[in-house]
């Protein structure tokens, strides 16, 4: 996983993580909110990236901690939070050594799940389970195999001035997502996200402590009219959101 910091960093330069709170960031933290119990308040958000969901949850009542192993995504979550007047608890760790004194109604992770092996998101599902408070709820959003090898490999895109393209690595089960500055390939840095059909995630949370008790696909990308579909098939969307609870 020492491609972590370098992607993310390079992904920051490219302007991603500095947009406002928008429509889609609410309706994540809606989702949230509407799941939990009515005197729950207390959020993890793991992978904060620029706070935009962070700040939403705020914005519901909910007292947020967030946390990124980023330098620059944890100075931006701060700068967002301060913008927008919320009060939010920042913190730059590795979600799998850091240690949490403190535990949560709930612990979100969006974009991102899947960075390691089976055995660090196994890590990962340990510590989440530990830091949850009893009846607690853990929402984390998993990368769909099939659209990733069968819609999105071998696609490329331009954002500002950064190119993208994805590919899959079907040995692994993984999906390859490769940024570098227009002109410049020889700078390309890439994450590699380790995606889960429902089934495969089923077995790897066997003996962890959690259980599953929603399943929400999401939306997809039709490549060919070059639109974003809010809301797909389990077969067909790029990412489906679990939400889990102790036994």
């Amino acid at each position: 996983m020492n491609w972590i910091k370098d992607f993310y960093k390079h992904q920051f330069e490219a302007g991603v993580y500095s947009t406002p709170v928008l429509d889609y960031h609410r309706e994540k933290a809606q989702f949230v909110r509407e799941r939990l119990k009515q005197n729950s308040t207390t959020i993890l958000e793991l992978g904060c990236g620029g706070g935009q969901v962070a700040v939403a949850m705020s914005e519901l009542g909910l007292e947020v901690t967030a946390l990124d192993l980023v330098e620059e995504m944890v100075a931006q979550t701060k700068a967002l939070a301060e913008k927008t007047n919320m009060k939010i608890d920042v913190v730059q760790g590795d979600f799998h050594s850091i240690k949490l004194e403190k535990k949560f109604d709930a612990v979100v992770y969006f974009d991102g799940f899947g960075v390691g092996e089976d055995t660090e998101q196994q890590i990962l599902l340990k510590n989440i389970q530990e830091w949850l408070l009893p009846n607690g709820l853990a929402f984390i959003e998993i990368y769909n195999p099939l659209f990733w090898k069968e819609k999105a490999a071998g696609r490329s895109t331009t954002i500002g001035n950064f190119e993208r393209q994805y590919d899959f690595d079907i040995n692994k089960n993984r999906m390859i997502d490769a940024w570098w500055p227009v002109g410049h390939p020889e700078k390309k840095q890439a994450q590699s996200l380790r995606c889960y059909s429902l089934s495969e995630f089923e077995i790897l949370i066997k003996n962890i402590g959690l259980k599953i008790v929603e399943v929400v696909p999401e939306g997809t990308i039709d490549y060919e009219n070059k639109k974003y579909i809010n809301k797909a098939s389990q077969e067909e969307c790029m990412s489906y959101l679990v939400v889990l609870s102790e036994p």
